[in-house]
């Protein structure tokens, strides 16, 4: 298990700011090869410690908010990120616990290898990441298919989204897995899909890059935490993200941070409206951060 969290604390480094992204599918290769002879329980254990691996350097800030800006002691925000993280971490585990469970039907012994590593896998591990986006609210951060941004397959984003990535993320490890255990044939056109996938997609996109700038300005209202929420603050928090934006709209977009505006979108409806079209008289276009119900 000591490994398994070592791998899975390495899959950091495939996300931004290192981008390093063969960080990810190596890191999933070894775990699963490593799995290939566990029980179904020892594999729910084994891939927990992967995923707490994962996010318990990849949430890592999450621990500088709590201590910084909440003001709760060191060993507060540092237990609270530690369960924030063993609770996504249950996420791949439960991936790995029913990848090994059912692939024990005796329906497949005949085509065990392939069945699962080729499809039981992929197609959970994407179902649990998915589940982890929506469950409680969702938490979709550090998706398998987000470390493939500066990855060859990242032109493929454009056409099957980020759990799409992920699939083939799973998909192509699943494969590398079978050529160790000597199966080529099935693993060969897997990877040979995924190679073909890769070199059409830029060829069908109609995303091409036209060598322009845009220039991008960042507001920053800096509400205090404790009034945020507060109704009465509503309205004052939206003039002074208006009285910022006002001067930046020379550029072509202004972004607002995230629950820039502390309502649901269907409280300021209006205000939405009409924060939209004094951008767009003066050329630009305004990002918001807003709750939406």
């Amino acid at each position: 298990m000591v490994t398994a969290f070592a791998a899975g604390a390495s899959t950091t480094l495939a996300f931004a700011p290192y981008a390093i992204w063969a960080f990810y599918p190596a890191a999933m290769i070894f775990v699963l090869y490593q799995s290939r002879h566990l029980t179904s329980k020892e594999n729910f254990f084994h891939w927990l410690s992967f995923g707490f691996g994962c996010f318990a350097f990849g949430i890592s800030w999450v621990h500088v908010s709590i201590d910084t800006f909440g003001g709760l002691p060191l060993v507060v925000s540092m237990g609270l990120m530690g369960l924030l993280a063993l609770y996504l971490a249950l996420y791949p585990a439960l991936a790995g616990y029913l990848t090994a469970k059912l692939s024990q039907f005796p329906h497949f012994k005949h085509w065990h290898n392939a069945f699962q590593y080729l499809g039981l896998f992929p197609a959970l591990w994407v179902l649990t990441e998915w589940m982890r986006g929506w469950v409680l609210t969702g938490f979709p951060w550090l998706w398998a298919g987000y470390s493939q941004t500066q990855g060859p397959i990242s032109e493929l984003g454009s056409i099957i989204g980020a759990l799409g990535l992920s699939y083939l993320i799973a998909l192509f490890c699943g494969s590398i897995v079978l050529v160790l255990k000597k199966r080529f044939i099935s693993a060969a056109i897997i990877t040979a899909s995924i190679i073909l996938a890769t070199l059409v997609a830029p060829l069908i996109s109609d995303i091409t890059p036209r060598g322009e700038t845009v220039k991008v300005a960042l507001v920053q209202g800096n509400i205090e935490q404790s009034m945020k929420w507060e109704p009465d603050a509503l309205w004052p928090t939206l003039l002074k993200y208006m009285d910022l934006s006002r001067p930046n709209y020379d550029a072509d977009i202004v972004v607002w941070p995230e629950a820039a505006v502390p309502a649901p979108e269907s409280m300021v409806g209006d205000f939405l409206h009409n924060t939209d079209k004094v951008a767009n008289m003066n050329d630009s276009a305004i990002i918001i951060g807003i709750i939406s119900l």
